[in-house]
């Protein structure tokens, strides 16, 4: 799941019969289907992992089937195979929605209890480990019948056979040792097994004893005895509690590196101390025990002891309870500049030295013993302080920070302390608690905590009804309206400012902690958030930049970053307030500028640009001119495309108040002898640039032009450079400057670089393509409709490009385009557009595009050349959906168009002599041969054709198409003309060329409707690869 993924229902459930449906089809034998159904399942459900209560409400629907089933095919004794599949599909849930929730929908009656134990009595090696595990699962619900087994087993001793079942997998690493440990338990909790219990106890002792070089051996028994203090009575607990202490004590030396060994450990003392809570050391020790696992690494230890702390606590007076969450208290303090952790200055500690596993664990057991009734009403304002520390613990670590479990563990406190404390009791701390709240269920950077914060703030607003405009705010702070974090954080925080008594905290805390936060994403948001609040409450503004103004001196880029972010933002929500533009304009100068020459201040850099773009429309930028084009030049010759981008944007928005002319033509000047990334930022800011003069107008597009057309340049400053073009033809050009532009972007349509990306060349087709359509609907009236009809046919041959992005660029463009075209094409052209975007739902359906180009072909002459070259070029491509589609869709034109299709494209093919072009159209000529039936008339074309640009070429690719298209005309249409050709094919120098000519012609041969059986056997005989035939050898 994403991070701010929110779901809330299930949404996969017919998707879940689908693949359910085929798991269950008896008629299908293929195990590999039924198990890929199942995995596809496992998927689906991952995706509800973090919220598998959703769930709930669909499980029987869902589960019962795949249950019966596995029922089913253990008393039918189906194979193996299908026993697997189906415990693996029950094991999924499991895996999702835990053991305990998925338990209760096995069958428990009298046959199932027999069917268990029999499948259990005949597990083997080819079994899986899920079919293993399920039916022990199965085994530990059947177990707990209330029928005398004697009587459903009368021949059989089921207490040894379980005890031999279960205790071998006491021994196994796997999860079936939790089911047997599980089933061996649940047995022994029954009155007739429970003479067995005092033998079996004194089985495990010995196994610890004797076992001790087996890991998993202790982790089975502390488990099992955790599960019989469970329901055990009073009197069994002190039976069994020597033995007990005693495997607690044979084990207590591997816990240092066995969590699963120490949470046993935990959930072992305490629920034996709790049986025997008389004891009042026992108990004193035990609390002494568990305060020292809340520090515990692991979380699993650490929620095990809060728990069972506060469930001892309970049976506790006041005044232990009081001792115990005192000596909780006590725990917040070590490490931190407060020594008093029920003082209301501990809110505000300084928790930088402390231990994250110790707070977690603290807050948890507080947490836990507020949900239980543990904690008087009057103790909660002494927690208040430590909880509100705890709900804004985060500590950075490394490149991530700790502490999200500490917060998430505050906020279940919080919502504890609603749902168990009396209103009354909370008057004095609901407002500090509702605004800590509100900021955390806002901004904080993780949706469960968001998430928890909400819930706990709903809580405390419909039980207490002391909360501030508690149901209005609540509306905003939604569990679900916070889920997503720039929903959160943008509209959910802005709604909620609209209450002073929520903003007058909210406004500080962000601008101390928001847009100081560690995260990019988190100050970004931070400061977008400012500058939305800000311009609907505008008295804030002074507040907001008087805080600020301090950090910008500072050498950390994160307090950098936040300030000058917030700062932007603050100048774009104001464009006309120039006061508060110079204001912002006077820090540039305080900035270190030496810090830019560093990686970690990329995003400092970008957002130093983007603040210089904001305020530059003042008239004292002049002042700040100096600062501003260091900042910039900066920005320019930065490695990252995003600063870059940003610097472009600074030096245009600086250009427009300030003469920077001498600027432009130094960077022109130093093209040539910059960096790849720097010549990137000039032909990018050269289009950002407002030109004052017209010689230096003139000097950029000269200086983009030959940007355009240098092929050694790399294809980011050449994509840069033709963007640049495009938005100087906006401004003031003259007729033939405006010309010369739109031609040379024409030109960049036709640009199909190859490098080891891949097609390269078609970000300049896609670039071309925005500015051409921009240029045209900016200039149309100016423009020749010749030129415009051109334009628009190479657009469409894209719209038939093999890129999914260049397909939907050029067809979005084609229906920006479309009404400045002629009324003969806006028809037709209208409605391809139209149907394209019906039939293509998605840009990656483009064998829908090519049905939709038949009927513009047949319909506008004007734009038939573009798309003769736009499925000429899919012919050969390496897709293979483009090639199909494209040699069905030539077939369609040409049975009703043959003409027009041939002699289109062999006049193109006289213009486009560039290889791959070329290839494409001849390709095309040959499936037009070979598909369809051709007048005699275009036979003697199609050879004289071959005979210039084929046979006598030296590029292979030319070659073989030219020798396919000879043995078609040779043999499908007993063209003799071609057979001089044919042999000229055979006899090539080149063994490649004659293995190729002999298979085409061997392939025509059979196929043709004469024979040619001399021919066959005599290609069949000769060796391609050696010797060169003669022409005269050749038998036709």
């Amino acid at each position: 799941m994403e991070a701010d993924e929110l779901l809330s229902t299930f949404n996969h459930l017919q998707e879940y019969k689908r693949l359910l449906n085929i798991v269950l089809d008896g008629s299908v034998d293929d195990v590999r289907a039924k198990d890929s159904a199942v995995y596809q399942i496992g998927l689906i459900l991952e995706i509800y992992q973090e919220q598998s209560y959703l769930l709930d409400p669909y499980l029987d629907e869902m589960l019962s089937p795949a249950i019966n089933a596995l029922s089913a095919s253990i008393s039918n004794q189906q194979s193996d195979a299908t026993k697997n599949t189906l415990s693996k599909l029950v094991y999924t849930f499991t895996k999702t929605r835990g053991y305990k929730v998925i338990s209760r929908f096995f069958p428990h009656s009298i046959p199932d209890l027999v069917l268990v134990m029999d499948a259990a009595q005949s597990f083997s090696d080819a079994i899986a480990w899920e079919f293993r595990y399920v039916v022990l699962l199965w085994l530990s619900i059947a177990i707990k019948l209330p029928f005398e087994l004697a009587k459903i087993f009368p021949d059989r001793d089921v207490a040894d056979e379980l005890q031999r079942l279960c205790t071998t997998y006491f021994f196994h690493p796997g999860k079936e040792r939790e089911g047997a440990v599980l089933a061996i338990s649940r047995a022994f909790m029954r009155q007739d097994m429970r003479p067995s219990l005092h033998t079996f106890v004194e089985w495990c002792s010995q196994q610890l004893e004797s076992k001790r070089d087996n890991a998993f051996v202790a982790p089975s028994i502390l488990q099992f005895f955790c599960e019989i203090l469970k329901v055990s009575q009073d009197t069994t607990a002190a039976e069994l509690q020597a033995t007990i202490e005693t495997a607690l004590q044979q084990t207590v030396d591997t816990t240092s590196t066995n969590p699963l060994l120490r949470k046993y450990h935990v959930k072992l003392t305490a629920r034996l101390t709790s049986k025997l809570s008389a004891d009042i050391d026992k108990v004193e020790e035990t609390v002494g025990s568990l305060l020292e696992y809340l520090s515990d690494s692991d979380t699993i230890v650490r929620w095990s002891a809060a728990k069972h702390l506060s469930r001892l606590a309970k049976k506790l007076d006041d005044e232990g309870r009081r001792d115990i969450l005192e000596a909780l208290l006590s725990l917040y303090a070590d490490g931190t500049n407060v020594e008093d952790a029920t003082s209301d200055d501990f809110a505000q500690c300084d928790y930088s030295q402390v231990s994250e596993n110790t707070w977690h664990g603290v807050t948890l057991a507080l947490a836990e013993c507020t949900r239980n009734g543990v904690v008087p009403n009057t103790f909660i304002p002494q927690l208040i302080p430590a909880t509100l520390a705890s709900l804004h613990f985060d500590l950075k670590k490394g490149a991530a920070s700790v502490g999200s479990n500490t917060r998430d563990a505050a906020a279940y406190f919080f919502w504890s302390a609603a749902r168990t404390i009396k209103a009354e009791h909370l008057s004095t701390v609901v407002d500090r608690v509702s605004i800590n709240l509100i900021q955390k269920a806002l901004f904080d950077r993780e949706v469960h905590i968001r998430r928890a914060a909400s819930a706990a703030f709903q809580e405390l607003v419909g039980r207490t009804n002391l909360v501030k405009d508690g149901i209005d705010v609540l509306r905003a702070v939604d569990f679900f309206v916070v889920g997503v974090r720039r929903t959160a954080f943008l509209e959910a925080a802005v709604e909620v400012c609209e209450y002073p008594f929520y903003r007058d905290s909210i406004i500080p805390f962000v601008v101390k902690n928001v847009t100081t936060h560690w995260d990019f994403d988190v100050r970004k948001l931070a400061s977008q958030f400012l500058g939305s609040v800000c311009k609907k409450h505008p008295q804030l503004v002074s507040e907001v930049v008087e805080a600020l103004l301090p950090r910008i001196a500072t050498t950390d880029p994160i307090l950098l970053h936040g300030s000058l972010a917030t700062l932007h933002q603050l100048a774009s929500a104001f464009p006309s307030d120039k006061a508060l533009h110079d204001r912002i304009s006077t820090q540039l100068h305080k900035i270190q500028l030496w810090v830019f020459q560093t990686p970690r201040f990329s995003p400092v850099l970008e957002v130093c640009n983007n603040a210089i773009a904001a305020v530059s429309n003042t008239e004292s930028a002049s002042g700040h001119k100096e600062v501003s084009l260091k900042i910039i030049n900066a920005g320019l010759t930065h490695k990252s495309e995003v600063v870059r981008y940003a610097a472009a944007n600074a030096l245009g928005a600086l250009s427009r108040s300030v003469d920077c002319s001498g600027e432009v033509k130094t960077m022109m000047k130093e093209f040539d002898a910059a960096e790849d990334v720097h010549q990137q930022a000039i032909a990018l800011a050269l289009g950002y640039v407002r030109y004052t003069d017209s010689e230096t107008h003139t000097q950029a597009l000269e200086c983009l032009t030959r940007i355009t057309t240098t092929k050694s340049l790399v294809i980011e400053c050449r994509v840069n450079a033709y963007d640049s073009l495009a938005k100087l033809c906006l401004s003031a050009v003259s007729a033939d400057e405006r010309k010369d532009i739109l031609h040379t972007l024409y030109d960049g349509l036709w640009d199909y670089t190859v490098d080891q990306r891949g097609d390269v060349g078609a970000w300049v087709r896609q670039s071309c393509a925005r500015g051409l359509s921009m240029c045209i609907c900016a200039h149309h009236s100016q423009i020749d409709t010749a030129f415009i009809e051109m334009a628009t046919s190479r657009l469409v041959g894209i719209s038939l490009d093999n890129i999914y992005t260049s397909r939907c660029i050029a067809i979005e463009e084609l229906g920006r385009m479309v009404e400045f075209t002629t009324s003969a094409l806006a028809t037709p052209l209208g409605d391809f557009i139209s149907q394209t975007r019906q039939l293509t739902q998605d840009v990656y359906s483009s064998d829908k595009i090519y049905e939709c180009v038949v009927p513009l072909y047949s319909a506008c002459g004007e734009v038939r050349d573009g798309i003769l070259m736009g499925l000429a070029l899919a012919i050969i491509s390496k897709n293979e959906v483009s090639v199909y589609s494209a040699r069905r869709t030539v077939i369609s034109i040409a049975e009703m168009l043959q003409n027009d299709v041939l002699s289109r494209t062999l006049t193109l093919a006289d213009v486009h002599t560039k290889t791959s072009f070329f290839t494409g159209l001849a390709n095309l000529v040959y499936v037009v041969a070979d598909e369809c039936s051709l007048h005699a008339s275009h036979l003697p074309q199609l050879l004289a054709f071959n005979h210039k640009y084929c046979q006598k070429s030296k590029v292979i690719t030319r070659i073989t198409v030219g020798l396919k298209l000879v043995a078609v005309l040779y043999f499908k249409y007993e063209f003799a003309g071609a057979g001089d050709a044919v042999r000229t094919y055979l006899a090539h120098p080149l063994p490649r060329i004659r293995g190729t000519a002999a298979e085409e012609i061997y392939i025509q041969a059979q196929s043709s409707s004469n024979e040619h059986t001399k021919l066959l056997d005599w290609l069949m005989d000769t060796d391609w690869l050696g010797k060169a035939v003669k022409m005269t050898e050749v038998p036709l």
